[in-house]
């Protein structure tokens, strides 16, 4: 009995706390490693998303042997669904990715395949390299990760407030109550 008690406390606490968070999906399908950036022109970014609560995201870039982030964009709307980046003095790699995330809370969305951002000019060793997206609005991003650096630049809030802050935070909400509510019936039943 006493077995059954602590598998119902755990579930109840587990289950709840992982489907009350907010489902989200969110697929980055350019760049590639088959289609790098180049410096000193417009590169796009697409994606695919299907938020329900979120309603914006930021967009940096990261690099494996390098610390520190490029700040590309922030509150990129998930309506949206391309973005063009101007590469002005920004350092070549073969190790870079694109980040999608929440900076203000630390939720990573979706990450890029690897790919490389060569020198202007410059002939990729694979594939092709990326082009504009018509239609998208550009940022330009300009040198490389510095400790003080800001977003290149910054879009509206949806609704001119921190969208899709309350969404998350009552699903948050209703995922940790949940869980509560699993403990509190795990100890009745295992003082019962």
């Amino acid at each position: 009995m006493r077995c059954l008690t602590w598998a119902l406390a755990v579930i109840l606490t587990v289950v709840p706390s992982v489907l009350g968070g907010s489902p989200s999906y969110l697929k980055i399908k350019t760049p590639g490693s088959q289609h790098p950036w180049q410096v000193g022109q417009s590169n796009g970014v697409s994606w695919v998303s299907a938020f329900e609560g979120v309603t914006q995201f930021d967009i940096e870039l990261a690099r494996l042997k390098t610390d520190g982030l490029l700040f590309v964009a922030r509150n990129v709307s998930t309506s949206w669904n391309s973005l063009n980046v101007h590469l002005d003095s920004v350092p070549t790699g073969e190790d870079y990715y694109v980040l999608f995330l929440d900076s203000t809370h630390g939720n990573v969305y979706s990450m890029s395949e690897r790919f490389s951002i060569i020198a202007a000019g410059s002939t990729p060793t694979a594939g092709s390299v990326a082009t504009p997206i018509s239609g998208a609005k550009e940022v330009t991003l300009k040198g490389g990760p510095h400790p003080t650096a800001q977003f290149a630049y910054t879009f509206v809030s949806e609704n001119a407030a921190l969208g899709g802050w309350r969404n998350e935070w009552v699903s948050r909400g209703v995922g940790i109550g949940m869980g509560l509510v699993g403990v509190a019936v795990g100890c009745v039943l295992t003082v019962w």
